[in-house]
């Protein structure tokens, strides 16, 4: 989704350049005000470098760390105006591509916590058992958060029927 996110972006872009040059402008005067329009998000640093989200937000430049955050910013207005003039999607597709990757997202942690369970249940736990050191409380503790974390899985597998 980032790609056709980004696709239409610099299609938008590239149309609006398009219709500057059609309407007359030269190339290069359209190209140095896009250019000068733009140095803002011009960054020719490390952009994986702690100083970069530092620097981006002083710049004005929003960011998303989070997956679940950014399908959600799928449905902004600006973006839903934007798919739909530069005719990528129409509302009710992107609804449903974020809900789509919603839903991804929820199976993804859920195996994982599934696994997690697992690999506590048939390594931890032995190990735990198996060694005199471990108090009993702790074990007891480590069974009785599986159990109740299969529980809530499982209540949250059902909810959704």
């Amino acid at each position: 989704m980032v790609n056709t996110v980004l696709c239409t972006i610099i299609a938008e872009q590239f149309e609006a350049f398009a219709d500057a040059i059609e309407g007359g402008q030269a190339p290069q005067a359209v190209a140095a005000a896009a250019l000068e329009e733009s140095w803002q998000i011009i960054f020719n640093g490390n952009g994986y470098s702690k100083e970069w989200p530092i620097e981006a937000e002083k710049r004005g430049l929003w960011r998303i760390d989070s997956g679940v955050d950014a399908a959600q910013r799928l449905a902004d207005p600006t973006n839903l105006e934007l798919f739909e003039k530069m005719k990528v999607m129409d509302k009710e597709e992107t609804a449903a591509r974020a809900e789509a990757m919603h839903v991804q997202y929820i199976g993804t942690v859920e195996i994982e916590a599934r696994c997690m369970i697992d690999m506590i249940n048939t390594k931890v736990l032995p190990a735990a058992k198996a060694c005199d050191g471990v108090p009993a409380d702790i074990i007891t503790k480590l069974e009785g958060g599986g159990k109740a974390l299969l529980a809530e899985l499982h209540k949250i597998e059902h909810n959704d029927e």
